[in-house]
């Protein structure tokens, strides 16, 4: 059983690491929308992925709220990236504790 398990946890991390190496190359570019959002949906599938990963939740806090702040006009938008920017960072120091 084991040995059918192994190459199934190996080819998802080495998926997982893709998907994170994608979104942090798309994000050396979050001063242009389209890439800052690309960045966004990468580290989303990346956490889902792996949910305890600290990095990708920094990122995605930083991310969040560089989009809020620079890129969305409209206050209900604006206020609802601000809160999933607050989420991600909640996330992120409850399992640095």
């Amino acid at each position: 059983m084991l040995k059918l398990l192994l190459p199934v946890l190996l080819l998802s991390q080495v998926v997982f690491a893709d998907t994170k190496s994608d979104a942090l190359k798309l994000f050396e570019k979050r001063d242009d929308e389209k890439s800052l959002v690309e960045a966004l949906s990468k580290f989303e599938k990346a956490h889902a992925e792996n949910p305890s990963d600290l990095d990708v939740l920094t990122y995605l806090s930083r991310g969040y709220f560089i989009y809020a702040e620079y890129f969305i006009s409209k206050e209900k938008d604006k206020m609802a990236n601000f809160e999933k920017a607050r989420n991600f960072g909640e996330k992120a120091l409850e399992m640095n504790a």
